[in-house]
């Protein structure tokens, strides 16, 4: 084949044109290979919202889907965060109109979605609770039982604190002083036995 018999009419013409034919042939070639148009759709969302999407929300965010509601196309996106899902719920148009425009761009879609709902994937919230759990060693001591102060130990905390002239921070600092040493009194009596 000789460069003159090659047929390049169909990439004349604008770049929506040729975006869509080369769309066209993309979605054929994918038909052929067995993918299936959920699959690419789904691909495409996840793309687009990468691209629209800041940095710190990526990070967050645990999945990406549409769905049908009441007759309208709605972008679901989780994320790990209930006040970052809050956040988000602020300004859903903002993302709205970026993923739209995006997708416009990308993938030469005309009607994007109607609507963005920013949820809290309970897996991601599950697999939170349990590492902050499992984070920490199970421990097998019973905690330090109560002891009181006697009446010399707290005469000593009113005089080291007496210099202190802020009636609240005198009183706040006592108090963390006299819980302190109450602390390590039952520490003490715990190890004695």
């Amino acid at each position: 084949m000789n460069r003159n018999d090659w047929d390049d009419s169909e990439w004349v013409g604008d770049d929506q044109n040729a975006h869509a034919q080369i769309n066209a042939r993309v979605q054929r070639l994918l038909g052929n290979l067995g993918i299936d148009k959920k699959a690419i759709a789904a691909a495409r969302i996840a793309d687009v919202w990468n691209k629209v999407a800041p940095e710190l929300v990526k990070q967050h965010t645990c999945e990406v889907y549409n769905e049908i509601r009441y007759g309208q196309r709605v972008l679901i996106v989780q994320v790990d965060d209930s006040m970052l899902a809050s956040d988000l719920s602020a300004q859903p148009y903002l993302y709205l109109v970026k993923v739209n425009k995006a997708l416009k761009q990308e993938y030469g879609v005309e009607h994007g979605f109607d609507g963005v709902r920013f949820t809290v994937s309970s897996w991601s919230a599950r697999r939170k609770r349990c590492v902050a759990q499992c984070s920490q060693p199970p421990s097998y001591e019973e905690p330090a039982p109560v002891v009181a102060l006697s009446g010399d130990e707290e005469r000593a905390i009113e005089s080291a604190a007496a210099s202190i002239e802020d009636e609240k921070l005198r009183i706040a600092i006592e108090n963390a002083m006299k819980s302190n040493i109450s602390w390590k009194k039952g520490i003490e009596t715990v190890k004695g036995r």
